[in-house]
């Protein structure tokens, strides 16, 4: 419990607790799903860069279940 007198301070810390708690899973999630998608990718020396060809579809389908699991 928090007096009344630090309710404010309280609501302030929860607020940015939650925010910053929040905001870490999506952007790791709409990543994987973008890497996913990912049809054909660039190789050198046997590490993996861009993505060349993304299967659309497939993205679509996968971003709509993040935003909807994540949100």
């Amino acid at each position: 419990c928090v007096p009344d007198s630090q309710r404010s301070f309280g609501l302030g810390i929860q607020w940015i607790v939650v925010r910053t708690l929040g905001g870490i899973p999506g952007p790791i999630a709409f990543g994987s799903v973008i890497d996913i998608s990912c049809l054909l990718w660039e190789e050198q020396c046997g590490e993996y860069g861009s993505c060349y060809l993304y299967h659309n579809s497939a993205m679509s389908q996968y971003s709509l279940i993040a935003g909807i699991i994540y949100k």
